[in-house]
């Protein structure tokens, strides 16, 4: 009725801050928990999104239509001693192109990209032709390439743009008269185009576009003014025509590659992402947090259709006989989320093996 007592105000005291600390322990534990579980499920995300945008290229390379000889595919572009510029080497027989690192040097995350995860790589073959213009070296578009981490490129066809010849060519030279595309950026001068029917299909350059009501003229002359230009104006294989309803399609190089993220992450460090440059558009960033892209193709020795072994890109003797693609791509979870490893990063290394559809048909 006096009061607590002096004993029992520290006693309460006392349990009232073991209870507190209980508390804050558990609400400590909770949170990291919660940084955990978060950094678990963005970098299964991560990876998910990341093997998808690869699988989805590595499926269509050499893909012309319901034409799929790429050996017969015909090239009326410019050839010059042998090789093209990379954004414009679209014979089929290169439908796959790989550079694989072979040396790693300076991956430590950093709050730069010339002091963080780049370093001064190389690659087999040779990164002279990435499509960049300025002669820069380990550059794809204006980024570094993060050293250790592989590049690949495929080419093919956009079959969502589409469009079908509305008159037939009135020789293996004439021009080309379709429906008017959806999206005509795809069919602008120097854009480089495939038309392609069940018997044969050729690859050759815009030098002129004309709209006349319902018909779209697509003319592909041996000058223009474009680059690298058409070698020839013939188009045909086996010297018939394009008739109505053959289909003419944009294509593309398109090149996978690591650099450095145009973001940070909750401690101020620039992580590395996954990025792909279409033709010679700039590069654009896809997926967050890849630290690493490794490339195995599978080869096949026998022509039956099985690849009997998988190698590197320049272990590969004859790039026509790649039918299968495996690649591992390191994630992370981007923040620093766990005091477990030294960097507070979880990773996780996802693996997946793609046929490349154009090429197991055939075999």
């Amino acid at each position: 009725m006096r009061g607590f007592s002096l004993v029992e105000l520290m006693v309460a005291i006392l349990l009232g801050a073991l209870i507190t600390t209980g508390i804050v322990q558990m609400f400590s534990s909770n949170q990291e928990n919660y940084q955990v579980l978060t950094g678990q499920s963005r970098m299964q995300e991560n990876g998910r999104f990341a093997i998808e945008f690869l699988t989805r290229a590595a499926r269509m390379a050499g893909f012309t239509g319901c034409f799929s000889e790429e050996a017969d595919t015909r090239m009326a572009l410019k050839v010059n001693a042998g090789t093209l510029a990379f954004d414009y080497e679209y014979d089929m027989q290169q439908a796959i192109e790989g550079f694989e690192a072979t040396t790693a040097t300076g991956n430590t995350q950093g709050k730069g990209q010339a002091k963080g995860w780049i370093g001064k790589g190389t690659w087999s073959p040779t990164l002279d032709r990435t499509g960049n213009g300025k002669g820069k070296k380990n550059r794809i578009g204006n980024l570094r390439i993060a050293s250790g981490a592989d590049i690949f490129a495929m080419r093919s066809v956009f079959a969502d743009q589409a469009v079908r010849l509305r008159v037939s060519q009135a020789s293996t030279t004439g021009d080309l008269v379709t429906e008017i595309p959806a999206d005509a950026t795809f069919y602008e001068v120097g854009d480089v185009l495939a038309v392609t029917d069940c018997d044969k299909a050729a690859v050759f350059q815009v030098t002129s576009v004309s709209t006349t009501g319902a018909n779209f003229t697509i003319q592909h002359s041996t000058g223009g003014g474009v680059t690298p230009g058409n070698a020839t104006t013939d188009l045909s294989g086996n010297g018939t025509v394009f008739d109505v309803d053959s289909m003419v399609y944009p294509i593309h190089t398109t090149t996978f590659f690591v650099a450095a993220s145009a973001g940070v992450n909750n401690f101020g460090n620039i992580p590395l992402s996954l990025y792909w440059m279409v033709g010679a558009d700039p590069p654009v960033e896809l997926v967050e947090g890849v630290e690493m892209l490794q490339v195995d193709y599978g080869v096949d020795t026998t022509g039956d259709g099985v690849p009997n072994r998988y190698q590197t890109i320049q272990a590969v003797a004859d790039p026509t006989r790649i039918i299968t693609i495996r690649f591992r791509v390191t994630v992370s979870s981007v923040d620093e989320v766990t005091d477990m490893t030294a960097d507070g990063l979880l990773r996780r290394t996802f693996t997946k093996t793609i046929a490349v559809r154009n090429r197991v048909r055939r075999g």
